[in-house]
């Protein structure tokens, strides 16, 4: 068959505007002793990319390669500070760039039936770290109360410490890589006209992987990355000091495998056209290797035990979709949920229930043969309608001592990130 090929440029800048978002005491002013400041961010990408697919053999038994390829490469970013209230400004300098990477795929679909699919996928990617984790300047103050460090004494008590902690942007991270590999069987049975099952093994092994490091509950005796206990005057206990650096870094390394089958169905009837889809992700290795000088694994799939500064992973999720569709009026839920993760530090299991997120949606697109003849200037205008989370529902956490007493801080935890979103949309053509 024919070869196909496909070849492209392209160039973008993103910006980062922000306005007396930084005050005095709770970061460093770049430009002066001033109350707060104003950054303006700016930073170029530039890249060339080609793909092309090659059928190597035609007719029912088929068999297809694709191939694909990307250079990208980053500018420096320019970044100008204001005074918040003078309007002073002042151009940084010196600020590095993520540089230039190449990134390439290939692909095999092999279908020895027409009901029958077989796919392999092998393909390297890279992420620059975002401007906000490259430029906000490094600041240190003095952490009490919640945020302070809880170290465990050699009784298993934990003994809260005030913590001088050091945080922002971090100009020297590198850029995240990945190569990601993936199998998978397609099946659409002749038999059964829209209905077909899919299934995938995966494997993503995370280079360099971006994360912040805070560890709140810490065994004086394994201090973990960034923290560090400076001994002062013996005689006087309030005179030792805790530092611990809350800044972004680059993981040394991250592997994740598992597998992801997924069922559907579609059918057209007089009544509407209907679909419904179902995914369901099982991770079978989720191992993290935080400090690039020792090569120890941490598992955080599903429960982790000690402290790590990556969060612990579910080991399942799993999401149903549900579409109707009639004359331009469209419905849509979709229903999500996970597997419960837990962790054990110092004695004390915490575990999280995630609740199960309903998400609704009802359009309305005015087009020929719709249920409303619409007036010519709205052809193709579309009125959507969504609620996210529909119950409003949120996870729970419970917190239980070795003793197993369930500790205060068990239960619901609401929070406005999460909370029932309300969103009405319309769009028009012009």
């Amino acid at each position: 068959g024919d070869v196909s090929v496909l070849v492209g440029v392209s160039t973008q800048e993103i910006a980062l505007d922000s306005l007396s978002q930084f005050a005095l005491g709770t970061t460093d002013s770049p430009i002066g002793d001033i109350e707060s400041f104003d950054t303006e961010a700016s930073r170029s990408n530039q890249a060339v990319y080609a793909e092309s697919l090659v059928p190597l053999i035609g007719g029912e038994r088929n068999l297809s390669l694709s191939l694909s390829g990307r250079w990208d490469s980053y500018d420096a970013p320019d970044v100008v500070y204001t005074d918040s209230a003078t309007g002073t400004t002042e151009v940084a300098g010196d600020l590095p760039d993520a540089g230039s990477a190449s990134t390439w795929g290939t692909g095999l679909v092999f279908s020895p039936a027409s009901s029958v699919r077989l796919r392999a996928n092998w393909q390297t990617s890279f992420v620059a770290p975002q401007l906000n984790q490259l430029l906000r300047r490094t600041s240190d103050r003095v952490e009490a109360g919640l945020s302070s460090l809880l170290v465990q004494l050699p009784n298993g008590d934990l003994d809260h410490q005030d913590v001088l902690v050091l945080e922002g942007g971090n100009p020297d991270l590198l850029p995240e890589t990945a190569d990601t590999l993936n199998l998978g069987l397609e099946i659409t049975p002749a038999a059964a006209p829209g209905l077909g099952f899919k299934i995938t093994w995966n494997e993503t092994d995370y280079k360099d992987r971006i994360n912040l490091s805070w560890n709140p509950i810490i065994d004086p005796n394994n201090l973990p990355r960034g923290t560090n206990y400076i001994p002062g005057d013996p005689n006087d206990p309030d005179d030792d000091v805790w530092t611990q650096e809350r800044r972004w870094f680059n993981v040394s390394s991250v592997l994740r495998q598992g597998v992801d089958f997924e069922v559907y169905y579609a059918t057209a009837t007089p009544s509407g056209d209907f679909s419904v889809q179902l995914w369901h992700s099982r991770a079978s290795r989720y191992d993290v290797i935080v400090d690039p000088t020792q090569d120890e694994k941490i598992s955080v799939l599903e429960h982790t035990e000690g402290s790590t500064i990556i969060g612990t992973v579910p080991k399942t999720s799993t999401t149903a979709q549900f579409t109707w569709g009639y004359r331009g009026l469209e419905a849509g839920l979709d229903v999500s949920t996970r597997s419960s993760t837990g962790s054990t530090l110092a004695g004390v299991t915490n575990t999280y229930e995630p609740p199960t997120i309903a998400d609704l949606t009802l359009s309305y697109s005015f087009v020929d043969g719709g249920l409303v003849n619409a007036p010519d200037w709205a052809e193709n205008a579309r009125l959507s309608f969504t609620v996210n989370n529909l119950g409003d529902d949120f996870g729970t956490v419970q917190t239980v001592s070795s003793e197993g007493m369930v500790l205060e801080g068990a239960g619901t935890n609401p929070s406005p990130v999460y909370g029932r979103v309300f969103n009405l949309s319309v769009h028009m053509s012009l």
